[in-house]
């Protein structure tokens, strides 16, 4: 008996029905899905391929390029949403045929529905690229923002951070950067202290302080996310998420928002004050949402990695201070019609004439002009 396909909008009860299933991220979920979706980011959709027992998950994003000239049709791709998502497999293992029928399922079904190219972000926990044909021993050698050895498809962009939350704190205090441990000493000394706060003057600061550190670090528009974007954010996540801010004098001078889900805590977004930046109020936040995190019976909490995946950046370099612990970090791309795609690439360029676009992004047709790249300061 033939496996089935079907997909499911964001709307639907049962894509979360089906998520129940397997373990994920709050990145997999309906309502965060549903978030970008209304932000224009794409039309969500959760592909599944097989039965009850046996199953691929595919969660994605379904964008309109447009027309292409000397086509005379409407194209699509497909991306995924901020964060960490990417395929959930139940019931199969890494390389067995299933997984790779299931993915030739969903590929075909999208060149039928005019998809020129497919975008991934991976999960660097959950492990999710094995499932788009490698296998569990996968050496990524090949350095950052190369294919991996082993994928077709995928690349290994560097590495991410996070905190094993079953450590003592005697254990915790070797890991940490030794001057880490001093700024949060340095920081607790001087009355500075955190708390959980979802009251509207919280979530107020933590976007304007989150907006005042993208804009200070000259980071890429895409990330100043509008104030009702991370309203929609925080609401669609509900009980999955919560504010912390970190206070002093009364005032608050950091804040973020954390998600939680299956054990797994994500430290999602984070910005502090510039004029409280030498007691950095970020490592006393981290340490104590680790505190909490591990009170409440998480086994993981999951800093990240650098900008763009980077590995020698300043923010890798803050984080790595917290842990030993390192997860690789990989995408997926794929070309569905190459005839298409380099057709609407050249249209790409054309436009931008003299002023270029980024050899690295993907897909090309929609990458930035160089010109106007935000390069962020380190």
């Amino acid at each position: 008996m033939p496996e089935l396909i079907r997909l499911i909008p964001a709307a639907d009860p049962e894509w979360d029905q089906w998520l129940e299933r397997v373990p994920h991220d709050a990145f997999h979920t309906a309502a965060y899905h549903r978030v970008w979706q209304s932000a224009g980011e794409g039309e969500a959709w959760l592909a599944v391929f097989g039965s009850t027992e046996r199953f691929l998950l595919w969660p994605y994003l379904l964008r309109p390029v447009g027309v292409s000239s000397g086509f005379g049709q409407e194209l699509y791709d497909v991306s995924s949403v901020y964060g960490y998502s990417g395929p959930l497999v139940a019931g199969a293992s890494p390389g067995d045929p299933f997984a790779a029928a299931a993915r030739e399922a969903i590929f075909e079904l999208w060149r039928r529905a005019n998809v020129v190219s497919v975008f991934s972000r991976f999960h660097p926990l959950l492990n999710n690229h094995m499932w788009l044909g490698g296998t569990a021993g996968c050496p990524c050698l090949a350095g950052p923002d190369t294919p991996c050895p082993c994928l077709k498809g995928v690349r290994h962009h560097g590495h991410t951070v996070s905190i094993d939350l079953g450590l003592s704190e005697e254990q915790v205090r070797q890991e940490y950067r030794k001057n880490h441990w001093h700024q949060i000493d340095v920081a607790r000394r001087q009355g500075m202290v955190t708390e959980v706060d979802e009251g509207p003057e919280a979530f107020e600061a933590f976007v304007r302080l989150y907006h005042d550190t993208m804009r200070r670090n000259r980071a890429d528009r895409r990330y100043l996310f509008t104030p009702e974007c991370m309203l929609s954010l925080r609401r669609a996540l509900g009980a999955r998420a919560s504010i912390h801010v970190a206070r002093f004098n009364q005032q608050i001078v950091a804040a973020s928002l954390v998600t939680e889900c299956g054990g797994l805590v994500q430290y999602l977004f984070a910005g502090s004050s510039d004029d409280y930046g030498k007691m950095s109020p970020l490592k006393l936040l981290i340490d104590d949402v680790r505190r909490w995190a591990r009170k409440r019976g998480n086994h993981t909490m999951h800093l990240g990695g650098g900008r763009g995946g980077c590995d020698d950046d300043s923010l890798f370099l803050f984080k790595k201070g917290f842990s030993d612990r390192r997860h690789c970090f990989y995408t997926g791309r794929w070309i569905l019609d190459w005839k298409v795609y380099d057709r609407l690439a050249d249209e790409r360029r054309r436009e931008a004439g003299e002023a270029g676009i980024s050899a690295v992004h993907f897909p090309a047709y929609r990458a930035p002009l160089t010109q106007h790249l935000d390069l962020v300061k380190v």
